[in-house]
């Protein structure tokens, strides 16, 4: 679902920190301070107290949940932004193509029928909206992309269960476990991606039907290393900050606030 669809639920993002607003590569992002660590690394899991302040739900959409990363805002939430490839038209070619810029793999099969994650990795599930199938308030005439996220528990009537499946919409809504029929979803592949929207001014619904299952694909885990603060070669190419002189700038940002003692911070710091 794209961001801050236009007359729905539409908020100006306030100002955030630096590292906030900074856009990272989650593959390689190695993270030791904190701050960070907590908000921006929440538990996959369903409720989660990480998504459901006003901003968080106003700022992100299911990119951004799809990749359990409620810090991701703007570009770095669309396919293939965070690697500076986004779609122009969104089909499930183009949308299988973006995410792997972004650093999603294929799933393999286990016992030749479920998908699978390697370690470090975990189950997304991706659909398409022709414009046909998309109300034209929306105003999506290319198309619409949506993400639904595997979670490693899920919390209903009380009661903590094992995996489930949850998705986050881009304009407005909390994430939720249902579907389109209001059915919790186990099976994204079986569920129903026909979902109705309503302006809080007025009473006239707006609607997006996902009719094309682009299947499943494995999203990158944030990896965690709690010894040493120096940054590898690999590190710094996995955050993902654009191009020109405003990436590096981002980068700068994010080296020197989360590694303050590096040799690199130091010497890019002044930027």
């Amino acid at each position: 679902m794209r961001l801050f669809s236009p007359g729905i639920f539409a908020v100006a993002a306030s100002a955030l920190p630096t590292l906030i607003k900074t856009e990272v590569r989650q593959s390689s992002l190695v993270v030791r301070n904190e701050s960070f660590k907590n908000k921006c690394m929440p538990e996959r899991t369903y409720p989660n107290s990480a998504w459901t302040d006003p901003e968080t739900i106003l700022e992100t959409n299911c990119d951004a949940y799809g990749r359990n990363n409620p810090c991701l805002r703007g570009d770095s939430t669309q396919p293939g932004g965070a690697s500076g490839n986004e779609m122009t038209v969104v089909t499930c070619e183009n949308f299988l193509s973006a995410v792997g810029k972004d650093g999603y793999i294929s799933p393999i099969k286990e016992d030749g029928v479920k998908s699978v994650c390697p370690p470090g990795y975990y189950l997304n599930y991706l659909v398409v909206a022709p414009p046909e199938h998309i109300s034209p308030e929306m105003n999506y005439p290319n198309g619409d992309f949506h993400f639904l996220r595997e979670d490693l528990f899920q919390q209903i009537n009380n009661i903590t269960q094992k995996g489930g499946w949850s998705q986050k919409h881009g304009f407005g809504p909390p994430p939720t476990n249902l579907d389109g029929l209001q059915n919790i979803i186990t099976d994204p592949s079986k569920a129903n991606h026909h979902y109705a929207f309503y302006n809080p001014t007025s009473l006239t619904p707006r609607w997006i039907n996902y009719t094309e299952h682009c299947g499943f694909s494995c999203a990158p885990e944030i990896r965690v290393i709690k010894s040493g603060n120096r940054l590898s070669t690999g590190q710094i190419a996995g955050i993902v900050t654009g191009a020109g002189v405003a990436g590096l700038i981002g980068l700068a940002a994010v080296i020197h606030k989360v590694f303050p003692k590096n040799p690199i911070s130091k010497a890019i710091k002044g930027l």
